[in-house]
């Protein structure tokens, strides 16, 4: 991610297309492009805590917390 980032930055903010990009439906400014990134790997830390409850093995509360970095409140 890093170097994605300072690859945008020298690139005047632009992250260079590549051939490997065919969808072109996310605009490739760092900032989108880092919001991007941040909002699907969420995406799968919900879709490995759906399918632990879904198999009957729903995950912890507390490694839940952790998973999303969520702070404890005492009751």
């Amino acid at each position: 991610m890093e170097s994605l980032i300072r690859l945008g930055v020298r690139q005047g903010g632009q992250v260079p297309p590549t051939a490997a990009y065919v969808w072109r439906n996310l605009p490739l400014d760092v900032g989108h492009v880092l919001s991007y990134f941040v909002a699907h790997e969420a995406h799968h830390r919900g879709q490995l805590v759906l399918a632990a409850r879904q198999l009957g093995s729903p995950v912890p509360r507390e490694v839940i917390i952790g998973l999303w970095q969520w702070q404890l409140k005492k009751p």
